[in-house]
């Protein structure tokens, strides 16, 4: 259909040659498109308790994002970030990291359940180093990167959060 093939051009030029485009079902009458800005990446959330829509999506507007290149084996390593967003009126923290013990995992669910500070883990197992560094640059963090010798405490003194929408 010469319709849907120029819809599907325009789209193809509005988000470039590494853009990503993807197609849904609809029960209209019409053809839509629709442009979201943002970086679509190998990545998962760590569990399906972590979505908040009836898409199995995890959306998040207005939160802080923890990007770090080393497994997080304790949630006491990540608590020092919650207590400081907490004391910030924050709402909630992304965290990206390679994977997770599940022990963490399954408190950052019942952080989610207990309070209203909420928590989102996202196992990045197969980013790159530079993609790591292109989600920074994104979200406007940093990583946490041991091989640099950086450590959580660290940047918590630094003060490295910035609010972006997660999708």
């Amino acid at each position: 259909d010469p319709e849907y093939g120029k819809k599907i051009a325009e789209m193809v030029e509005q988000v470039g040659p590494n853009g990503y485009i993807g197609v849904e079902e609809g029960f209209g009458y019409e053809t839509e498109t629709e442009v979201v800005p943002g970086m679509q990446l190998p990545c998962k959330y760590a569990s399906p308790m972590f979505s908040t829509n009836e898409r199995k999506e995890a959306v998040w507007e207005g939160t802080s994002v923890l990007i770090t290149n080393h497994k997080i084996q304790r949630y006491m390593e990540i608590m020092p970030f919650l207590s400081k967003l907490m004391e910030k009126d924050k709402d909630s923290l992304v965290i990206i990291a390679p994977e997770y013990e599940r022990n963490v995992i399954a408190s950052m669910i019942a952080q989610c359940y207990k309070t209203s500070f909420k928590i989102l883990g996202i196992k990045g197992v197969a980013l790159t180093e530079s993609e790591l560094e292109d989600i920074a640059c994104y979200t406007g963090g940093i990583v946490i990167d041991e091989t640099k010798k950086m450590d959580f405490e660290k940047i918590l003194q630094e003060g490295y959060f910035e609010e972006k929408q997660v999708l």
